[in-house]
């Protein structure tokens, strides 16, 4: 968005706000082609704003970037999360790019610093932080590398969400092809501040992850409304915590957080099914600490593969999908059709051979949404139905 926008170009972006931009870009507008171009940019990054941070969204004082720089950012949840797990009075961002979690950071911070490489994103950074009288704050055009190179000074925190697209937008695989490349970097960061938070993709492997950075405290596994939105590293140079943590924090309608730390002297229960079948949270299964979780809730599993527990007594206070247990079937439609006669269901798997989508076609079961089959493995390791029906 550029500065300084006319009443009327402003007016036509808000009565736009929800509408389908292809059909919009096929209506006549009375703006140049270039200048139409650039409000129908404004109105993507602004709908995908709204889903992140709707203030921001619906405020015309801040500029916009690309619609890709919207993608990667935080949202106002998340943001908010991270900027309060340490205490500190200086911070600083070395890969701001729109701005929001740097907005958080340094809404609780002294004295903040943003590194932007991006000279576009860089003047959209200064411009909507003096909106927001963000005053405490000092922007740098140049990237994390070179800044730590020249830079003496030390921060109370550091945090980093490098990158994971390439110029064709296309996403990064490899942690070494972030930019900045935090691989590279992690020495010279260690020797700038207390306290660190890198933000990564929930997809990256914990195992991975430990062995690359053998000095982490915290894994965050960050989840709104039951979708893994980031994986937060959690670093305290000074007083480390003598036990690798994890954190499963839910921040939507239902909220929670739960610490878990590395035990391998656990052994669950195994029993087939009995009154009620649970399916855990995502946010829990991502950290691997499902058992846990479900042996400190009383929980029997049904399988080592199947990540479904059961109980007789109906746990109230689980984090997750709980089911009233119908039946259990081998695998074949008539028996199946025995114990749903219009055989209408959900269908999830854990641990069968087939797809959902093969598991539907084999078996005829067609789309439904008051039971579900869940095709697993139980005690004796053969595949069954277990047909349920979701009470939460």
């Amino acid at each position: 968005m550029k500065s300084g926008q006319n009443t009327e170009r402003i007016d036509f972006i808000k009565k736009n706000m929800n509408e389908d931009l292809h059909k919009l870009s096929l209506k006549k507008s009375s703006y140049s082609k270039t200048e139409f171009l650039e409000i129908l940019n404004e109105i993507k990054c602004r709908q995908k704003l709204k889903e992140k941070f709707p203030s921001w969204a619906e405020n015309f004082l801040l500029q916009m970037p690309k619609p890709e720089n919207i993608e990667q950012s935080s949202s106002f949840e998340t943001a908010q999360f991270k900027s309060q797990i340490y205490k500190f009075t200086s911070s600083l961002d070395l890969s701001a790019g729109f701005g929001i979690d740097s907005y958080f950071f340094a809404l609780h911070s002294e004295n903040h610093t943003a590194i932007e490489p991006n000279s576009n994103l860089y003047n959209i950074l200064k411009n909507n932080f003096k909106a927001l009288h963000i005053n405490n704050s000092f922007f740098i055009n140049q990237d994390a590398d070179t800044f730590l190179n020249k830079n003496s000074l030390k921060y109370d925190l550091v945090f980093i969400d490098p990158s994971r697209r390439n110029n064709l937008g296309q996403r990064k695989i490899d942690l070494n092809d972030y930019e900045p490349n935090i691989i590279s970097l992690f020495q010279k960061i260690k020797k700038t501040c207390r306290y660190l938070i890198v933000k990564l993709s929930p997809m990256l492997d914990f195992t991975f992850l430990k062995n690359q950075f053998p000095e982490i405290n915290r894994f965050y596994i960050i989840s709104i409304d039951g979708e893994c939105k980031e994986i937060l590293l959690a670093f305290d140079f000074i007083s480390p915590h003598k036990t690798l943590q994890y954190y499963a924090v839910e921040l939507g309608k239902s909220k929670f957080n739960y610490i878990f730390e590395e035990d391998n002297n656990l052994e669950i229960d195994y029993s087939m099914p009995k009154k009620y079948i649970y399916d855990i949270h995502p946010v829990i299964k991502k950290t691997g600490f499902y058992d846990n979780y479900a042996m400190g809730l009383g929980l029997s599993k049904l399988n080592k593969n199947s990540h479904l527990y059961t109980s007789d007594e109906l746990k109230s206070n689980f984090k997750g999908k709980t089911y009233k247990f119908i039946d259990y079937c081998k695998p074949d439609y008539k028996e199946l059709k025995n114990i749903i006669s219009d055989c209408k269901a959900i269908v999830v798997r854990y641990g069968f051979p087939l797809t959902v989508e093969n598991i539907r076609k084999k078996y005829s079961i067609l789309e439904g949404k008051d039971k579900t089959v869940f095709a697993v493995k139980l005690l004796n390791n053969k595949n069954y139905f277990v047909i349920a029906e979701r009470i939460n």
